[in-house]
Parts: C-alpha cells; sequence; structure tokens
C-alpha cells in the first residue's frame, strides 16, 4: 500500500489551516501553545497523580480499620500502601522533569534526550533510538527545548496509538536547517482517521513546528507505521529567537 502524505505545514500555508488568522499573529500562537501545555499538565496530573493519591486515602482507611481487630492485615494494607506511594513519587519525578529537565543545563540536549529515550523504553518497552551526527552545542536552548518537546509528544503518540515495537529519531543537518525524521513500525493510520479525529499530540506537533518557523510533514498509511519529517532554520546563537 502507497504511503500517504499529509499536512505540509510552514509558514507559508494558506491561513484558513486555522480560524482567525492564526498564522498571522505569533503572541496568539504562543498563548494556544502553553495552552496546551496546561492542559496536558492537568490531564497527567489528574489521571496519574490526583487519582493515585485518592487510592492512598482510601488504602489508609482500610488499613486503619484493621488495626484493631486483624493487625497483620492491618499491616500488609500499610506496606502495600507504602510501596504505592514510592510509585506515586516516581511519577511526580517524570512529570518534573518533563517540565524541564534538569540535567539539560548541566548535561546538553543530547544527554538529556537519551535519557529521555531510555525511560521511555522502559515505560512503553518500545525500542527508542537516536541518530544524529549533528553536534548541539552551538544551538539556542530555547530552540533545543522546543525540539526536545516534539520529539516527546510525537513519542507519547506513538505509545498511545500505534503498537509499535521501535521508534527511530534521526537528526541531520544541511546549512542552517535541521532536519529531523521521526518514525515508528506501528500500526499506522489513514489520512482520513488522522483527518476525522484531530490528534491532540498531533495538534501540539504542528504548533510548536510552525513557532519554530518551520515545516513538518506527516506520513502514513495502515500498517506501515507514521513517520513525521520535521524542517527547522536553525539559530546557532545561545538567547536568540
Amino acid at each position: 500500500m502507497t504511503n500517504e502524505k499529509i499536512d505540509v505545514i510552514g509558514k507559508n500555508d494558506n491561513e484558513n489551516h486555522y480560524p482567525f488568522n492564526l498564522l498571522q499573529s505569533d503572541t496568539f500562537q504562543v498563548l494556544t501553545m502553553q495552552e496546551m501545555d496546561r492542559q496536558r499538565i492537568a490531564r497527567d496530573l489528574h489521571d496519574c497523580s490526583i487519582q493515585n493519591l485518592v487510592h492512598v486515602i482510601h488504602k489508609i482507611d482500610l488499613a486503619s480499620q484493621y488495626i484493631e481487630i486483624d493487625p497483620i492485615r492491618s499491616k500488609l494494607e500499610l506496606q502495600t500502601t507504602s510501596n504505592y506511594i514510592r510509585t506515586i513519587i516516581n511519577d511526580m519525578r517524570e512529570l518534573v522533569f518533563d517540565l524541564r529537565p534538569m540535567i539539560f543545563d548541566d548535561l546538553g540536549f543530547e544527554a538529556t534526550l537519551n535519557r529521555y529515550l531510555e525511560l521511555f523504553t522502559d515505560s512503553s518497552s518500545i525500542k527508542a533510538s537516536l541518530i544524529s551526527d549533528c553536534s548541539f552545542h552551538e544551538f539556542s536552548s530555547v530552540f533545543l527545548l522546543s525540539v526536545y518537546r516534539i520529539i516527546q509528544e510525537a513519542c507519547n503518540n506513538t505509545k498511545k496509538h500505534s503498537n509499535a515495537k521501535e521508534i527511530i529519531i534521526h537528526f541531520l543537518r544541511k546549512s542552517d536547517y535541521l532536519f529531523l525524521t521521526i518514525e515508528d513500525d506501528g500500526c499506522g493510520c489513514s489520512k482520513k482517521i488522522l483527518d476525522k479525529d484531530k490528534h491532540f499530540g498531533i495538534e501540539i506537533i504542528k504548533e510548536r513546528v510552525l513557532l519554530l518557523s518551520g515545516k513538518c510533514e506527516f506520513i502514513c498509511s495502515e500498517g506501515v507505521g507514521f513517520k513525521i519529517n520535521i524542517e527547522l532554520p536553525i539559530n546557532t546563537v545561545e538567547g536568540e529567537t
């Protein structure tokens, strides 16, 4: 089956892709991106941390009921609760790491990305590989953090929807452009399904690429995986926007 190329998004695209002349307002794009991030954080907190803490309260209440009549069972419940709290702490650490990877400032972009891909592989059983011949130290931190967020979102989409066994992230630099390809070997999807569902993660990737004045292309077909091609102009001076 021939792959379908869809959604080539760039600065010169027809403004009808978005209502209210979104592409003409950089401020509006930034605000939209911030709101998307807030929604994602709120969703992650609600789905993981808050629900887990509610479960802990129920476990503690149950253990308290057994203190008098069945001390052994009460101790077992408390031990289970203790292990559960450790899981919550790890989840919160991952959430904080997603918000601002602390090793980014100390070890740089590539080390941070490799660390994320290791955690992703451990949590999803999807082998994540990085292929790059780029030197990232000259790029601005804002630029690299934005690229990091794009890769995060693409990996999360693969984890949730693809049933893939492997995802490959490939960087290539040509002149003043950085080319990023993210490809998995999952179930893929048709253009019709992608257009109909308006996946939240895909919209986030589009917005981030637009904010970097880049272009992105989604290549997919049912049963043959999902591929994202991204072209970004490079800001090489630290602090340049």
